[in-house]
């Protein structure tokens, strides 16, 4: 009987430690705040069991919408099928192109796709303390997480895309992304593209000028390019971030695409002025690293 019960408790500890490393840790806390961890479970089952998964990560291609209509109306279909969604999220050239989805924390949606499925990649979701509405409503920095394949590759699931950025030649001719809400559509112009270690809180969703004009400073001379796009304290900003492995096998290592909000009315630019910055300023990496593995 004592050998039983000793092999029971093993067993119990390994299923808790598998658990933990599938739902990963506390990924997305600011320097100055833990994010909590703790989740709603109730309303995955019956989500599950209307949606089902493709493999990991891999969604149909989305068909960007047509018209202004059309977007405002795929929003509100999707808020019908899942309530915590918040915008669209589209990135032109890329597989970029789904909703965002919001919880009560930064846990949740780690690994559930924006149907509440189980899924390893997870989905697009914002920062739990972020505002949503008309664009005055937004918060100063719209962070937005999601899972690359911890390979870099501009061609994977998810803000793997993102790395398409790394090339000049794509960094020129997509100067925008858009990320729009059910009020209205918003595009945004890119100012910044840069490797960042966990302890530079460029995932702050509010603060004052002069803190968003340092984080602005500090994005650009940490950015692989040299944008000549114009960025001021008073412009709301929008942050996409994901993890790399562009340092090795550390954890503690982001990759970040920066934008300012368009003003409504706006010309879009059809090109980005901007020249490599040969000299970026590089990750300044926590002695020892985290010990999360993240978006």
């Amino acid at each position: 009987m004592k050998k039983l019960l000793a092999v029971l408790a093993v067993l119990v500890v390994a299923a808790g430690v598998i658990t933990y490393l599938a739902l990963g840790t506390d990924l997305f806390a600011r320097p100055e705040q833990a994010v909590s961890a703790a989740s709603s479970e109730s309303s995955e089952a019956a989500s599950s069991s209307s949606s089902a998964s493709s493999a990991p990560g891999q969604l149909a291609k989305r068909k960007a919408p047509a018209t202004v209509a059309d977007l405002l109306e795929t929003i509100q279909y999707e808020k019908g099928q899942n309530p915590d969604t918040v915008g669209w999220l589209s990135i032109p050239d890329t597989d970029v192109e789904n909703s965002v989805v919001q919880s009560h924390d930064n846990h949740y949606y780690l690994r559930r796709t924006e149907r509440r499925v189980s899924d390893i990649y997870g989905c697009y979701f914002a920062d739990y303390e972020c505002s949503f509405g008309p664009r005055d409503e937004l918060s100063a920095n719209t962070v937005i997480y999601g899972h690359s394949d911890l390979k870099d590759n501009p061609d994977g699931p998810r803000f793997s895309q993102l790395f398409k950025f790394t090339e000049e030649s794509f960094a020129r001719s997509h100067p925008i992304l858009s990320f729009s809400t059910v009020y209205e559509p918003m595009d945004w112009e890119i100012f910044a593209v840069f490797y960042a270690d966990t302890g530079f809180a460029y995932n702050r969703v509010d603060f004052s000028e002069e803190e968003r004009e340092a984080l602005i400073a500090e994005a650009r001379r940490k950015s692989i390019y040299h944008y000549e796009t114009e960025v001021s304290a008073e412009d709301k900003l929008i942050t996409l971030s994901t993890c790399t492995v562009k340092y090795g096998e550390r954890t503690d290592q982001r990759f970040v695409v920066m934008a300012k909000l368009i003003p409504a009315g706006a010309e879009t630019p059809k090109e980005a002025a901007l020249a490599l910055n040969p000299n970026p300023e590089p990750p300044a990496f926590a002695a020892g690293g985290s010990a999360a593995a993240g978006v």
